[in-house]
């Protein structure tokens, strides 16, 4: 179910930031406090728009927590650890190292390798330290097509979400010591 959803919520997780006026948007420094108080209301602005046409709360509740930080400092819930959805989880990472490597007014662009340490810096604290190693493991068995992969970012989450399930399985079926 979540490998499957992973794509779709991919397409929608910030349809919040449409209701986000543009010149904050596309603002060429740093944003106000006020500015920033606007841009948090996106999950909470898409999770609402989402409403019109998302049945499954489960799909608007990945959407609404996908800037919570592992340590609870995000938002809006401030939820931390796994009570944030592992989806959202997996979204956090994909969209920071997305926002990482791409130019944006706000910030400069970071190499590829920058925005790895980064993500690693951040782990425990933003990001949850497991799909963090997950994924860049998944990223170092795939580099030459990590770039273009987040530009489409589908695969990426795929590929954490399908080790993560391959590390529960062989955990389950590792034998107990005597």
């Amino acid at each position: 179910e979540t490998v499957i959803a992973l794509p779709y919520i991919l397409n929608v997780y910030d349809l919040g930031l449409a209701a986000i006026s543009g010149h904050i948007l596309k603002k060429p420094n740093e944003l106000s406090p006020q500015d920033r108080d606007e841009i948090e209301t996106h999950t909470i602005l898409g999770n609402e728009l989402l409403k019109a046409i998302e049945p499954t709360a489960k799909v608007r509740d990945i959407v609404l927590y996908h800037h919570e930080n592992f340590d609870g400092t995000g938002y809006p819930g401030r939820l931390k650890g796994d009570s944030i959805p592992i989806e959202s989880r997996i979204i956090r990472i994909a969209d920071s190292l997305k926002a990482l490597i791409s130019e944006r007014p706000y910030q400069r662009k970071y190499t590829f390798d920058e925005a790895i340490e980064i993500l690693k810096h951040r782990s425990g604290s933003f990001f949850d330290p497991t799909i963090v190693s997950v994924f860049i493991e998944a990223m170092n068995e795939s580099a030459p097509d990590v770039i273009a992969a987040v530009s489409e970012p589908c695969d990426l989450p795929r590929a954490v979400v399908e080790e993560l399930e391959t590390n529960e399985n062989s955990e389950s079926n590792t034998p107990e010591p005597a």
